[in-house]
Parts: structure tokens; C-alpha cells; sequence
């Protein structure tokens, strides 16, 4: 699936319609789905969304596959300004509450799905090598980050206006991209709580980042903002 291709799938799942009027894009959609990131989103791929809205629709005898609980509470979570956990709760009405821990790696598969559509090189080769350490950390903590309800802003959330994380004020990182550009040598994660982050550098030192961050409230996941690019 291309990237207009997606963020067409993804307002169709948010219950927004798009078609092409003379020539532009006719999007309605229910009140808060079209946030900021959405927009300019939409705004870069019109090209590319016109060409597959104007697309006959495919003739298929089965139908459409649903989508799955974590990609549908993260839509909602997006599209409607609300917190996960209330995203979860809205989810959890439409397709019944699934087993904890299978929505967890649920989760962490979405994390890392999304982290691999990525373009490596869309800024340059430190973005590659960045993107390869945050699709590790899905492997070693992601299931652990999932559990203790950590969302995908607060691990891998960067500032969307900025071109590479380095450049950035680190308080709007998300904990495994200040792990993944940190310059500290030997830095490494020792312990994930429902509240923080705990880092210990070669030296023995500890440092610790918050769950909660204000810094982060315009910060978006390396996906999105990557997309903006």
C-alpha cells in the first residue's frame, strides 16, 4: 500500500468520504478527524490520492478485511484529539475487548510496521541508522512499553517541523529516539515503568525521562512526521 493509499484507507476507517469534484479533493468528515498532521498530509500527496480516488473500484467476491483493534484505536486516538486509553475504551465498544497481551504485540507489530514503511533515506544516512534502532527497541522493550501503556508519541515522538532529531530540543524526543541519538557512549535502557524511563550511561550514571512530557505536545511519531517531509 502506497502512502496515498494509506491515508485514504485511514479516513475511510475514521468514517470520512473523499472523492475528486473538477478536479480537486471533496473531503467530509465527522468533526475533529482532520487534525493538522492529516491536513498536511492530504496537502502533499493530492496528486497521488486524485490519481487512486479516480481508480475503478476493484470487483472482489469477499469482503474487505477489517482493521485491526490497535490500528483502529490509534485512528481514533488521531483523528479525535483523545488519549489512548479512551481510545482503547471506544475501540473496545465496537469490536469487544480483546486479550491483553495479544493486543499488546498487536501494538508493537503496528510500531514496527510503520517504522519499516519509512524511507531510510528521505533526510540522509543518519536517518536509516536511526530507524534501525527504534525498530530494535520494538524488539527488546516494545512489548514491555505496551504493557505499561506507553503510546507510540511518548517512545517515538519527534518535533514534526524539524528536518532531523539531533537538531532537536531533547525534551521532545520520545524515550527510545533519545536513546537512538544520544551521543552518550554506552548509554542503554535499564528499566521502563508506567511513569518513566531509565537510562545508565557506560560511566554507571542514571538518567531518567518522564512518560509525560509537555515538551512533547507538538511532537508527532517519526512516521507521520517523517511523511511531512
Amino acid at each position: 500500500m502506497n502512502p496515498a493509499q494509506q491515508l485514504i484507507a485511514d479516513l475511510q476507517a475514521m468514517n470520512a468520504r473523499l472523492e475528486v469534484k473538477r478536479g480537486k479533493i471533496a473531503l467530509d468528515a465527522p468533526t475533529g478527524i482532520v487534525t493538522p498532521v492529516i491536513l498536511r498530509r492530504l496537502k502533499k500527496l493530492k496528486r497521488e490520492i486524485i490519481v487512486e480516488l479516480q481508480q475503478p473500484a476493484p470487483v472482489c467476491d469477499s469482503a474487505p478485511c477489517p482493521v485491526d483493534f490497535a490500528e483502529r484505536a490509534a485512528l481514533i486516538a488521531d483523528g479525535c484529539g483523545i488519549s489512548q486509553q479512551e481510545a482503547d475504551q471506544r475501540t473496545a465498544q465496537e469490536y469487544g475487548q480483546p486479550d491483553f497481551d495479544s493486543l499488546c504485540s498487536e501494538t508493537v507489530t503496528g510500531w514496527k510496521n510503520r517504522l519499516a514503511a519509512c524511507d531510510p533515506y528521505v533526510i540522509d544516512w543518519r536517518h536509516a541508522a536511526m530507524l534501525a534502532a527504534l525498530i530494535a527497541f520494538c524488539d527488546e522493550w516494545g512489548l514491555l512499553a505496551a504493557q505499561m501503556e506507553w503510546d507510540a508519541t511518548a517512545l517515538f515522538g519527534i518535533d514534526p517541523n524539524a528536518p532531523y532529531p539531533d537538531r532537536q530540543r531533547h525534551d521532545r524526543h520520545g524515550i527510545a529516539v533519545q536513546l537512538a541519538v544520544s551521543k552518550l557512549p554506552g548509554i542503554r535502557l535499564v528499566e521502563l515503568t508506567r511513569e518513566q524511563a531509565v537510562f545508565q550511561t557506560a560511566t554507571g550514571a542514571i538518567q531518567r525521562a518522564s512518560r509525560f512530557h509537555p515538551a512533547r505536545d507538538n511532537a508527532a511519531p517519526v512516521w507521520e512526521a517523517v511523511d511531512l517531509q
